[in-house]
């Protein structure tokens, strides 16, 4: 009886964790948004019209995109832009907060592939992502050095994969894994847990859609099932 209590009481927090955790996410953001233009609404309606600030808000986002997508709201970027990195303390700050977004809005391509990497000393694995190849003197000279074409290698930290660090690889030493790039985030940032399903290799077929040679031949010669 107390064992099936318990089997009870798990099943329950395996479902509500996940839903207070949504649940609270949402909310927390709806209250952030809803707070940001909700307050002088409010004080001009007179009285609190819950959701109008969240409006507010993201009509006031796309203004300002639509604004900056042209060629006068760029100019005007280009000078405020400008005018904060000549400001000591606010450059540093500005400069990592829009280095953050750039990523986390995925403005530039950023990662490639997912790869496997023994780092950071033999016998152990770790999983990163190619961001691209140097070109020019800079590879002439690494693969010089690495005896072939160097890759660019980010090693995210778990669970956040925006933090982590740089290295280069010569090609022998990056193994390609085949999943995507949002599995390998989803794998990293869930620490493991959420293990994202591989593709299946299809067996080759003729053009008459029967299969081909071979498959009949690895099937006729492969052991068979007790």
């Amino acid at each position: 009886m107390r064992l099936r209590l318990r089997t009870y009481f798990l099943a329950g927090l395996l479902v509500l964790i996940p839903l207070g955790v949504t649940v609270g996410i949402l909310s927390w953001l709806f209250n952030l948004l809803d707070g940001f233009l909700g307050p002088h609404i409010y004080d001009y309606l007179g009285h609190p019209v819950p959701g109008l600030g969240l409006i507010a808000t993201v009509l006031l986002v796309f203004l300002i995109g639509l604004v900056t997508t042209n060629i006068v709201g760029r100019r005007v970027m280009a000078a405020v832009d400008g005018a904060l990195q000549h400001i000591p303390l606010v450059r540093s700050i500005y400069t990592i907060a829009k280095q953050m977004s750039d990523s986390l809005l995925q403005r530039h391509v950023n990662f490639q592939q997912v790869v496997l990497v023994e780092y950071p000393r033999r016998g152990l694995y770790q999983i990163g992502f190619v961001t691209g190849v140097i070109e020019g003197p800079l590879q002439d000279e690494l693969a010089a050095r690495a005896g072939e074409r160097v890759l660019n290698v980010f090693m995210p930290t778990t669970p956040n994969p925006m933090s982590g660090y740089l290295i280069m690889l010569p090609e022998r030493d990056v193994q390609p894994l085949r999943i995507s790039v949002q599995d390998g985030l989803k794998l990293l940032v869930s620490g493991g847990m959420a293990i994202p399903a591989l593709p299946r290799k299809v067996a080759p077929q003729s053009r008459d859609g029967s299969p081909s040679r071979e498959g009949a031949q690895s099937r006729e010669g492969s052991p068979p099932r007790r």
